[in-house]
């Protein structure tokens, strides 16, 4: 049994523009000790539908469909209250704005361990104290006592990593874990998310949009467009024998060493309003292999190799 299975996850926020279809018709697997990376450009749905995992999606927003299974049980509101936190966690885009200011780091993360573990507060400072060791942090007891803003973004980044796997989860949700960070400090941290995949056997979804990051660490990629996902195989398929348009236009956007080009190769055109997502495939606007028939019909994710778990929505494929 998959650690987590999404299936035909469906959320919407009714706006006056219309309803906008963040995420529609979303479907993966996760398994223990897999690192799966979604992937896509701003606003096409990877948040959301981490959001929608966790329980976390906020008014008007909310779940219209499909369903969300983590280890055997179901998600909904009276299983999140139980497992978010404990064994579902989720690290965030900016750790400066999700970290409390007023409160040190070691305050929070023992806060994290009291309310989860039922640790005493000697014992949940301690805890806290230990779980900055591990995710590298020199000098973690000193650092407990520092604030948030008193670290760089890359020990804030740790910070949040501590706080996230305290509580020894299942899964990780990463969205964006590297943004704003220097390429130095992103690979330490996405060698120290790896090193607690190997060393916990975590499943790990990963949100980005650095197609480096995704060929860096990843074992699956999922490609996300409009709101759905539009290609996904192992990473190493992926790369070598992409098949929707869409992912072949992300990839020879990518520059390379050793390739001169006088200009990179860009995707043409704009992604569509999510209000007004055109009839059939929603790439299609863009695609250069677009017949009538893409325009027409909705376009449904088939299996392309059942041994390679590639699957894609497109027709011409």
């Amino acid at each position: 049994m998959a650690l987590l299975l999404v299936e035909g996850l469906r959320t919407y926020f009714p706006t006056r523009a219309g309803v906008v279809r963040a995420v529609d018709d979303v479907s993966f697997t996760i398994e223990r000790g897999e690192i799966l990376a979604l992937v896509g450009e701003s606003g096409c749905g990877k948040s959301v539908t981490a959001l929608s995992i966790m329980g976390l999606v906020s008014p008007p927003g909310r779940i219209v469909g499909g369903r969300m299974v983590f280890d055997g049980h179901h998600l909904r509101t009276a299983t999140w209250t139980t497992l978010r936190g404990a064994h579902l966690a989720m690290i965030f885009q900016d750790p400066l704005t999700s970290l409390n200011p007023v409160f040190t780091v070691g305050e929070q993360i023992a806060e994290v361990l009291r309310r989860h573990k039922r640790l005493g507060a000697r014992q949940a400072w301690r805890a806290a104290v230990e779980a900055l060791a591990a995710v590298a942090i020199p000098d973690p007891a000193r650092r407990a006592r520092q604030y948030p803003h008193e670290l760089s973004g890359g020990m804030r980044q740790r910070v949040m990593i501590a706080m996230a796997l305290s509580c020894h989860p299942k899964l990780l949700i990463a969205d964006e874990p590297t943004t704003a960070l220097d390429v130095t400090i992103q690979a330490q941290i996405l060698e120290l998310i790896a090193v607690q995949r190997r060393e916990r056997n975590l499943g790990v979804l990963l949100i980005t949009h650095d197609l480096g990051v995704v060929a860096q660490v990843a074992d699956r990629a999922a490609v996300m467009y409009a709101g759905r996902i539009v290609e996904a195989a192992p990473v190493t398929t992926l790369f070598a024998r992409p098949q929707h348009p869409y992912t072949q236009g992300l990839l020879a956007s990518v520059p390379r060493l050793g390739r001169r080009v006088a200009r990179l190769p860009t995707v043409e055109g704009v992604v569509p309003k999510l209000t007004e997502l055109p009839p059939g495939c929603a790439f299609a606007p863009r695609c250069p292999e677009a017949t009538p028939d893409c325009r027409q019909a909705d376009v449904p994710l088939k299996t392309l190799d059942a041994a390679q778990n590639h699957l894609v929505r497109c027709l011409r494929r």
